[in-house]
């Protein structure tokens, strides 16, 4: 079994507001968690207006499919409009 937990760092460069922003953040992690596969949670920069850091979550019963379910993770996120991705980094665990 393998985890994998992912800090990504994201720019929310159209977000005119507090508001503005959680329903982005709102929208990717949905978006995100949609199929069950991963845990999302804004970890950092709540408060600030432009700019969030999201801690992901998932579990995977090897290190193939961890794998392709970070790269999927990735993908929406970068096919987001009015999202710029700023950092995405992966750390696998083996359990």
């Amino acid at each position: 079994m393998v985890a994998v937990v992912a800090d990504v760092e994201i720019l929310l460069p159209y977000s005119k507001s507090l508001k503005d922003k959680r329903m982005i953040i709102k929208s990717l992690i949905d978006r995100i968690g949609n199929k069950g596969c991963a845990s999302i949670s804004e970890v950092d920069y709540k408060d600030v207006l432009q700019r969030s850091r999201l801690g992901i979550a998932c579990v995977s019963p090897d290190s193939s499919s961890a794998n392709q379910s970070i790269q999927r993770i990735k993908n929406k996120i970068l096919s987001k409009d009015d999202v710029v991705l700023l950092k995405f980094e992966v750390n696998f665990f083996s359990l």
